[in-house]
């Protein structure tokens, strides 16, 4: 018969098991599946000065559209790569030429890759091309660390790799996305993205329930 000791492992053991299978299952879910909504997020909050907000940052998207979603986001967040590589798209999709998107910067510091694909971003965007930078980025996040900056810049066709080159060189901070990142500690965000709506602040999980409600509203005569 087993001593109290080797119970007493035996039931450790199982316990360490079934956390680590508990924590891949979450893992994998909001990899694949998307943001667990299971919990009730806060309610959305209004902003008054959101059309300064969305003054600020870069736009995809009709400057007269009738949904403006800001987003303050992480490269490295995958509920970040979520929400552009498939909640924007669906909302594109089902309101075409209502929805615009600007985009600004929230690299949050646990993120190692964040600030670096920040900068990356910004210098594609001196040579407009944001948003193809953006798109490679998200579709490539599992890359990060692995593929250079200046790869991507080759497949989202930056004209002058060179001065992209360049720009990555300069280590310091970037005035653009430290502003960007004071505005989100502003608003009171406390995760990646927060989103701004038509001057409604949703923080915690992508409700697209709530998104198409918040479209439909704004589209209506």
């Amino acid at each position: 018969m087993k001593g109290v000791r080797d119970t007493l492992s035996d039931l450790m053991m199982i316990a360490m098991v079934v956390c680590t299978i508990t924590i891949t299952v979450v893992i994998v879910r909001r990899e694949v599946l998307g943001p667990d909504t299971s919990t009730s997020p806060p309610p959305p909050v209004t902003v008054s000065d959101w059309p300064e907000i969305a003054d600020v940052g870069h736009r995809i998207g009709p400057e007269d559209a009738a949904v403006t979603l800001v987003t303050f986001s992480d490269f490295e967040c995958p509920t970040c790569a979520y929400l552009a590589r498939e909640e924007l798209p669906r909302l594109r999709e089902k309101y075409p030429g209502s929805i615009a998107l600007v985009y600004r910067h929230w690299p949050l510091s646990r993120h190692r890759f964040a600030y670096p694909a920040a900068r990356a971003v910004e210098c594609a965007a001196q040579q407009d091309r944001f948003e193809a930078f953006h798109d490679i980025i998200f579709a490539q996040q599992d890359s990060l660390g692995l593929k250079t900056f200046a790869e991507m810049a080759s497949e989202a066709h930056i004209p002058d790799l060179t001065l992209f080159e360049v720009c990555m060189r300069n280590t310091e901070p970037v005035p653009s996305i430290e502003a960007d990142i004071a505005k989100a500690i502003e608003l009171g965000a406390t995760g990646t993205p927060t989103l701004v709506v038509n001057g409604l602040l949703l923080r915690g999980a992508i409700r697209s329930e709530l998104l198409d409600s918040i479209a439909d509203a704004a589209r209506m005569p």
